[in-house]
């Protein structure tokens, strides 16, 4: 039987155009547009005057001073990816001002989203009324807000991410060699940024193969990506070689590792003696099993919940074991210190995953799947941490008159961010249950092959966030950003989609 196919209007693309220019002419071919772009435009600017007059200064916690102490003394390698750094120190050349800091950070995400929202309109040929419900809906959340007065990397890698799976979409529909260079290089940052982009080269390598472009052209694409990810892979492990005398792509990667792994670990009944673990490990695991005793006498453990308490707390096993192996060496800078240790971590955090598999699954994987679902506030939920002063370097490098701040939240609970992890938890919802309609929808034969390609694209790239999320970190609610945006933007995409073919099949 023949299968029936439909291209409804409202998702209909041009076809046999070039990349730029029609998405050019679309944004600029009526006045409405024109009116459109900039009402939106003062409207978000509006609202980051209207929240910088309540906190007039940026929010800092513990990662805020790594960055800052990292692009002040200028620093190859870092605990974390040095991408945010190296735009602190370029941001400083110019300014340093830290409410231009903030602004700027603040107008690259809306400026991301905005580069997203009309891609997606003009490929899939979203009508008016869609259009504006997607921009107000995404351009007028207040989370971004808060997530971009941060001195963290999480508003810039927002706004990265979003220009790489526009570009993802960009390349099914439009590819060209041009278009290939351009995203390699989103890429490129994207991956100095933040690490939680490891898994981008993977989706960019196989939307490029799938890609409507000859096998050559293809060919030069690949190996663009491949190229720019693998030099900038070789270069931060020389570069970790270099000052650490180890060559490892990130120091953090084991402590992380292991960190999970103890979270699963403090569950186990009884410890595992110290005569069943390898040699190399001995010592670790004796540090380790006396810690987990003394928990065991705390009448308030502070491992109950996942969270940064055994990567970052002097008296968890990690931060201990690596005092006790340098308490006679002052002169080992603490960032070696972190790398001399992370290989031995990795192996002990591999160790407990393969002995324990039932617990990791248990205690970490099934706690952290929740997370991702409903994600805790963390640092957002209070300004500043609470406190109404900064470190001395911040103070520093934005060149304030005095340490002291303050916000119209200081020391109180930022109501608003606590709806946010509820309605993170009903997108994903809406997005997964819509997703499995359409899945069947498609099925019957009612479809858009262009509308079908950009979801299933959409929804490769949430199943690997997820992932990579869940066995990665605990979740924590500014990650999941750009995850929000993508997902709120196609469940209200495939919901009037699922609409149209309701009509559809009526008429």
């Amino acid at each position: 039987m023949k299968t029936l196919k439909i291209d409804i209007k409202w998702f209909r693309i041009a076809r046999h155009v070039p990349v730029s220019s029609p998405f050019i002419d679309w944004l600029w071919s009526a006045k409405a547009k024109v009116w459109m772009c900039t009402l939106y435009g003062i409207a978000i600017v509006l609202q980051i005057i209207f929240y910088k007059y309540h906190y007039p200064y940026p929010s800092f916690f513990p990662d805020s001073y790594s960055y800052i102490e990292a692009a002040a003394k200028d620093w190859d390698v870092n605990i974390w990816a040095t991408g945010y750094s190296s735009f602190l120190a370029i941001f400083n050349y110019f300014s340093t001002s830290h409410v231009s800091l903030v602004v700027f950070q603040y107008l690259f995400l809306q400026a991301g989203i905005l580069y997203f929202i009309l891609s997606v309109s003009f490929l899939l040929g979203v009508g008016r009324v869609t259009l504006h419900v997607l921009l107000i809906g995404n351009l007028f959340n207040p989370l971004l807000l808060y997530v971009a007065n941060f001195v963290s990397s999480d508003a810039v890698f927002t706004g990265v991410s979003l220009i790489w799976i526009t570009q993802l979409l960009w390349i099914l529909f439009r590819p060209s060699v041009y278009l290939f260079l351009f995203h390699a290089i989103a890429l490129l940052v994207a991956f100095s940024v933040r690490y939680n982009a490891l898994y981008y080269p993977v989706i960019s390598l196989l939307v490029i193969a799938v890609s409507k472009n000859g096998v050559w052209k293809r060919l030069v694409g690949v190996m663009v990506v491949v190229l720019l990810m693998g030099g900038y892979v070789v270069r931060t492990m020389y570069l970790h070689y270099k000052v650490t005398g180890f060559a490892q792509f990130s120091i953090f990667g084991g402590w992380q590792l292991a960190s999970n792994a103890l979270f699963a670990y403090s569950h186990v009944v009884p410890l595992d003696p110290i005569e069943t673990v390898p040699h190399e490990l001995k010592e670790l695991h004796a540090v380790t099993n006396r810690h987990m005793r003394y928990m065991d006498s705390v009448l308030q453990r502070p491992d109950m919940e996942l969270s940064i308490y055994y990567l970052w707390d002097n008296r968890a096993p990690l931060k201990t074991y690596m005092h006790e192996r340098f308490k006679e060496d002052d002169s080992t800078e603490i960032f070696k210190r972190w790398a001399a240790v992370s290989p031995l971590y990795g192996k002990y955090g591999a160790f407990l995953i393969k002995r324990h598999p039932g617990a990791f699954m248990r205690y970490y994987l099934i706690p952290n799947m929740i997370h991702y679902y409903v994600p805790p506030t963390e640092f957002l939920i209070v300004y500043n941490m609470g406190r109404d002063t900064l470190d001395n370097i911040a103070v520093s490098w934005f060149r304030l008159k005095s340490n002291k701040v303050h916000s119209s939240s200081s020391g109180r609970e930022i109501k608003i961010v606590k709806v946010f992890p509820l309605f993170l938890a009903m997108v994903n919802w809406v997005f997964v249950s819509s997703y499995v309609i359409l899945i069947l929808l498609f099925r019957s034969g009612l479809e858009s092959s262009f509308f079908k390609t950009a979801i299933n694209l959409v929804a490769f790239v949430w199943i690997c966030n997820l992932l990579f999320g869940v066995f990665s970190s605990p979740v924590v609610l500014r990650y999941q950003v750009f995850p929000q945006i993508f997902t709120l933007t196609f469940s209200l995409l495939i919901l009037s989609y699922i609409v149209q073919l309701s009509n559809f099949k009526k008429t």
